[in-house]
């Protein structure tokens, strides 16, 4: 298996699935590496492996009212950037190309896939202070630190071809847990 088929599809579904009417954060460096590669790609591996189906199960966008979707914790005004699931979490597809996209939000987790690409000093002062994580209004136990998805992170890449993209292998030697 691949990253997206047996990395960032299987943590996507433990996220989701773990902290219902969560969000997190999917971040690229562009809207069409999002759009056109990294999301498609990790939603076409959902649908495969966890047969779960956009239209039934998760939406680009606010699912229709009809359904009774639970809404998030913290509702999104602008729903254009996020896919919600059937449990009320959202995932935000955040720019980098886009200066302050993430300021001000609050997530209970960060995936970014071709990571190496990512600007580190931008990731540190716009993306990660967002990983504050948000509390549930009725103690669900997924949204404490007892789960280790709660204010988790998952950074994949291939290897790094310069100086600036190694900023990963560095930061690896901080990791704590492993899921």
């Amino acid at each position: 298996l691949g990253k997206t088929d047996g990395i960032i599809a299987p943590f996507c579904i433990r996220i989701t699935s773990s902290m219902p009417q969560g969000a997190g954060l999917w971040v690229g460096n562009s809207r069409k590496q999002l759009f056109t590669r990294t999301v498609p790609a990790t939603i076409s591996a959902i649908e495969r492996m966890f047969n779960l189906k956009e239209g039934r199960d998760f939406w680009w966008g606010q699912p229709p009212a009809k359904l009774g979707i639970p809404k998030p914790i913290v509702k999104p005004k602008d729903w254009s950037h996020v896919i919600s699931f059937k449990n009320g979490f959202v995932w935000h597809l955040i720019s980098l190309e886009v200066k302050g996209s993430a300021n001000s939000m609050t997530v209970n987790s960060i995936i970014a896939d071709e990571a190496r690409f990512l600007r580190k000093e931008k990731l540190d002062a716009e993306v990660m202070p967002t990983l504050s994580g948000i509390t549930h209004p009725t103690n669900h136990p997924g949204f404490t630190l007892e789960n280790p998805y709660y204010k988790s992170t998952l950074f994949v890449s291939d290897a790094a071809l310069t100086q600036r993209e190694s900023w990963l292998e560095k930061e690896e030697e901080k990791c704590t847990k492993e899921i």
